[in-house]
């Protein structure tokens, strides 16, 4: 075998067992003892057999090789006088030409072929000549000190037993060693012939005192002798075992016995009309043919086994005097019968119901022809091999994460699935992390796995198996919320079906959160709270700060120029907008502060209110932040407005402003936009709301035209006086909830 090799460790539970052996050598493969496939050689010497289904642990295959070679017929010619006789090695069912011719030893009375076909013995008046089949020459003469006639080999054992029959005993040799084991004593019976049941249990022994031995093949004990038939020649047991056939020579007939009982008991009896030598089956056991050689002329008679009766009809008519061994090749169609007389040896079709012409093989000084037997050369040879079959696998994970998750933003988990072997890891293995809270699950994906998440915990399924030493990855991707800590912990875990080192299955990593946050600071010159006259000028200073712990991108600066006063400059340069500034600064790296200016000018309003003014600062990590408001009172002109304000409720606007006092006032109009220009303002009041009186008064109106939740609204108080003069007040914004108090336009 060239695969596997001894001690080879398979890690699949399919395998194919490979080698080389005899060209159209015929293979039986076992595994661990139990057949698994027949295969045949092919011309180049080589074979394949698949092995499906090996389990954990070790297991062995066994292949035995049978070569058979083409059966040859043995026939040994008894020679006129006291010399050595010839074994001829024919093929007679294709020419009459021997193969080969062998001397064997003189009165040569049997032949018997070993089970494997390469020893040939042959029965002589000294003992038993050993032939070997490959080169047709004797290997030696096993001397039993005395005439042999025939024999048969055990079915199991390397025995050979032939008959003694001048010195009433059978015979025990072991053809393993060619030495002489014992004997069976069958005191006055004069054993012919011997036979073997089909699983080697019993004996029998067919006696010219007109009798049958039964004997014990195992301790050679003889069970029995029973007075049957006459001049007993030889036997021939059928198929199973259940039946032995008899030919009583001088009984002029064959007995039928009953060998499934012990002892056996006669069936029946076929008269035949003359003396009875040989018996022999065809291949299929269907039919049975008897020689018998002193019939005029000599036939061949067949019975049907079935039903133990003559086949008149299909008697073979003879060529020769004395037709007495019989030999139908047990490997063939069935469809020849060779027969050995006093001088020629002649193949018989049971077509033609005669002789075959051109297949007659003479033997110069050719006494007779009593025995033969057909012998096919069965060389064997077994080889075997134990192999390992591990089907585990050492599989596990490593989780990983590029750089520092960051609050908003998508954040990768890297699992890295590894396959230490030897096994591939299965199909359906799962690898499963719970994500911690705080940490949004948005995707989670990888080549050859099937993922899917439930709230927390990602479960990804492996749609393909994975090789030993090979690795594959899952992605999970996550946004961190504001409510996550500064970091996290992850877990992630793999179970599979084979796995056999549980230490490397699940993987923490560490994660750092970042968390992005923006300030702004509004100061001012003069400070907040001083009062400003017309003409005078403030300065705002604007201080941006990273206050989180994540670096800031895109970060932007957005303040709208106060009502009641007039842009100057910028620092940096910018130019307003709608009346609105905006600077770009860009990235701010954690705990940088970046500072803006602006300056404007105070225009002269007549009216004591406050100059009012907030800024908002946003980045790409971080939604607009307002920052502290500043309020510079101003001197006052035709009122003195002591609050205006304006509050979300239930969906509407609630506005309400209070004057100290009111000099000359008609009354008021409220207006109102979605922007801190008031140029873009619409009117709310349908009609003049009226002056209270000079003492000031309460004022309140609800904007029920409004939608919430929008986005953001401006209100703007106009004073009309009786001379028609106006003075705007405003705006104030509601915008997410929060009010801001009025700066004063006029």
């Amino acid at each position: 075998m060239t695969s596997p090799t001894a001690g080879q460790v398979v890690t699949t539970p399919t395998s194919t067992v490979t080698g080389t052996a005899t060209a159209g050598a015929v293979l039986t493969v076992r595994l661990d003892g139990t057949v698994v496939a027949t295969v045949t050689v092919d011309g180049t010497g080589q074979w394949s057999v698949p092995l499906t289904g090996l389990t954990q642990g070790n297991h062995t295959v066994t292949v035995e090789a049978v070569v058979e070679r083409p059966s040859r017929l043995y026939w040994a010619a008894m020679l006129d006088g006291q010399r050595p006789d010839t074994l001829y090695v024919t093929d007679p069912t294709v020419s009459a030409t021997p193969l080969a011719t062998i001397s064997v030893g003189s009165d040569a009375d049997g032949v018997t072929a070993s089970r494997d076909g390469l020893r040939v013995y042959v029965s002589h008046e000294h003992g038993v000549d050993v032939v070997d089949t490959t080169t047709n020459t004797v290997l030696t003469t096993i001397d039993l000190a005395g005439h042999t006639h025939l024999g048969s080999i055990h079915p199991t054992r390397n025995e050979l037993w032939v008959a003694q029959r001048d010195l009433n005993r059978i015979a025990r040799v072991d053809t393993a060693t060619n030495t002489v084991l014992g004997f069976v004593a069958l005191a006055g019976e004069k054993p012919h012939d011997v036979v073997f049941a089909p699983d080697g249990s019993r004996a029998y022994s067919s006696n010219i005192e007109n009798s049958i031995s039964v004997i014990d093949a195992t301790s050679g004990a003889v069970l029995s002798t029973l007075p049957i038939g006459n001049n007993n020649r030889r036997l021939l047991m059928n198929q199973d075992g259940s039946r032995l056939y008899v030919t009583a020579y001088g009984q002029n007939a064959v007995v039928v016995m009953d060998t499934s009982v012990q002892p056996p008991t006669v069936v029946t009896t076929i008269p035949l009309q003359s003396p009875v030598e040989d018996l022999v089956f065809n291949p299929d056991f269907s039919r049975l043919y008897a020689s018998l050689p002193e019939a005029s002329p000599p036939v061949i008679a067949v019975i049907d086994p079935a039903t133990n009766v003559r086949v008149t009809a299909d008697t073979i008519r003879g060529s020769m005097t004395d037709i007495r061994d019989l030999a139908i090749d047990p490997w063939g169609t069935g469809e020849q019968i060779v027969g050995g007389n006093a001088g020629f040896s002649q193949v018989y079709s049971p077509v033609t119901r005669g002789p075959i012409p051109d297949r007659q093989t003479t033997v110069a000084d050719s006494f007779r022809i009593y025995d033969s037997d057909w012998a096919r050369q069965r060389e064997t040879a077994t080889a075997s091999v134990t192999f390992a079959v591990d089907l585990t696998a050492d599989v596990g994970v490593h989780k990983t994460h590029a750089g520092d998750f960051v609050v908003g933003q998508d954040g990768v988990y890297t699992i890295a699935i590894t396959n230490h072997g030897p096994a591939a890891m299965p199909v359906g293995t799962v690898v499963e992390d719970v994500v911690p809270t705080g940490l949004t699950v948005v995707a989670a994906q990888g080549t050859g796995w099937a993922c899917a998440a439930s709230g927390q915990t990602v479960t990804c399924s492996a749609t393909a198996a994975l090789p030993a030493l090979a690795t594959s990855t899952v992605q999970i991707t996550v946004i961190p919320q504001a409510s996550v800590g500064d970091s996290v912990i992850n877990r992630a875990c793999i179970t599979a079906a084979n796995d056999a080192n549980p230490t490397n299955d699940c993987d923490d990593d560490l994660t750092t959160i970042l968390h992005p946050s923006l300030g702004i600071v509004k100061r001012s010159t003069p400070p907040n709270g001083t009062a400003v006259a017309a003409g005078n000028t403030i300065t705002y200073f604007l201080d941006v700060t990273n206050t989180g712990t994540a670096p800031l991108t895109g970060v932007t600066v957005r303040d709208a120029i106060p009502e009641a006063t007039a842009f100057i400059a910028a620092d940096p340069v910018v130019a307003p907008v709608d009346g609105v500034l905006t600077w770009v600064i860009g990235d701010l790296a954690v705990g940088a502060t970046q500072t803006v200016q602006f300056q404007v000018r105070v225009l002269p309003i007549g009216t004591t209110v406050a100059i009012r003014n907030v800024a908002q600062a946003a980045s790409d990590q971080t939604s607009e932040q307002d920052s502290n408001l500043l309020i510079h009172p101003f001197d006052p002109t035709s009122i003195s407005l002591v609050s205006f304000d304006a509050v979300i409720m239930g969906g509407m606007v609630d506005l309400r402003w209070v004057t100290g006092s009111e000099v000359n006032t008609l009354g008021f109009h409220l207006y109102r936009s979605t922007t801190p220009n008031r140029n873009e303002a619409t009117r709310v009041t349908t009609s003049l709301i009226p002056s209270q009186g000079a003492t000031g008064g309460s004022y309140h109106m609800t904007d029920v035209s409004v939608v919430a939740p929008l986005g953001q609204w401006s209100y703007w108080l106009e004073e009309i006086e009786l001379t028609g003069q106006t003075t705007w007040y405003g705006p104030v914004t509601v915008r997410m909830h929060t009010i801001y108090s009025p700066a004063v336009m006029r």
